[in-house]
């Protein structure tokens, strides 16, 4: 029941991994091409730009080859794992690999087929937007999964047999960090009282 209900969820976690790719990739296309309503044109962050640059739809195509590998790379930098004792950093660390793998592949593929066209910036701007976007999305859903542990809701139940210093300081850990939501049920040895914990 428990691995039925982590595929859903890492189902739907994929595909609203592939939404904020397409979001941000279409903002990015926005934030760069357009040039009458760009903030980053209008504070001049980044130049207008110049020369022949392809229509959006030339762009989301891209998309078809772009998406399957980041969710490929998303899962080799293991971002789909089970995440409760994941500590922030670490998670930012592995998106900013898995995006950088992604932008890495993408331009070995336009250079594959000659596509000069494509802009490099428009390229970076997807990175930061992607990385910022999925990163923000992790992190709510990590804090919404916290307080639901520590409201006693997304339980992992944990059977300990036996008592000694490493299961001791196994409980305190536990005890410590509710919100990773692991309960623990105990069976006390023969050398163990029943008052002792």
């Amino acid at each position: 029941m428990i691995k039925e209900n982590q595929r859903l969820l890492n189902l739907i976690h994929l595909l609203i991994d592939a939404f904020i790719m397409i979001f941000s990739f279409m903002l990015a296309y926005f934030l760069r091409f357009d040039v009458a309503h760009s903030p980053l044109i209008w504070l001049r962050i980044i130049k207008e730009p110049s020369g022949i640059y392809l229509p959006m739809i030339n762009y989301m195509e891209m998309l078809i080859f772009l998406v399957p590998f980041y969710i490929i790379a998303y899962y080799f930098f293991h971002l789909y794992d089970p995440k409760r004792t994941a500590r922030r950093r670490t998670t930012l660390s592995a998106l900013i690999k898995a995006n950088a793998t992604g932008i890495l592949y993408c331009t070995a593929v336009l250079y594959f087929f000659k596509s000069t066209y494509y802009a490099r910036l428009f390229l970076g701007i997807f990175f930061i937007l992607n990385t910022v976007f999925d990163f923000l999305f992790r992190h709510i859903v990590s804090r919404i999964l916290k307080k639901l542990r520590r409201s006693g809701k997304n339980l992992k139940h944990v059977l300990l047999v036996g008592y000694g210093r490493a299961a001791d300081g196994y409980i305190d850990r536990m005890l410590t960090h509710n919100d990773w939501g692991y309960y623990i049920h105990g069976v006390l040895d023969d050398n163990m009282s029943p008052g002792t914990r």
